[in-house]
């Protein structure tokens, strides 16, 4: 007979280290469904849990509220959001532009 105690089993289950950048990643999702808030809030989730991941990139063309994204750099991890209005304005001034010439364009 055996009276040995077993091998303590080592969980998989993930332990949620910090509640509150759980609960900010919730309020952060809930307050805008964008892809690029879904992305941040899925790293704060897991940041929460203690699983270190790479920081996301957004894509070009990617929203964050009344923002676009018009730069990102794999290389370096920088990206850049422009204000939508005024990338509509700069729009706007090179149809203008082209028009004043007398040549047809469509801003797409």
């Amino acid at each position: 007979m055996d009276n040995t105690t077993p091998n303590a089993i080592e969980a998989t289950k993930p332990v949620l280290v910090d509640a509150r950048k759980l609960r900010k990643a919730q309020r952060l999702i809930k307050s805008d469904t964008s892809s690029w808030v879904w992305k941040l809030s899925m790293h704060m989730v897991k940041q929460a849990y203690g699983i270190e991941h790479k920081e996301p990139l957004p894509e070009i063309g990617e929203r964050n509220g009344n923002f676009i994204c018009t730069y990102v750099n794999e290389e370096t991890g920088e990206y850049a959001f422009i204000r939508d209005r005024s990338l509509l304005n700069h729009a706007v001034k090179v149809c203008q532009q082209y028009n004043e010439k007398g040549l047809v364009y469509v801003a797409s």
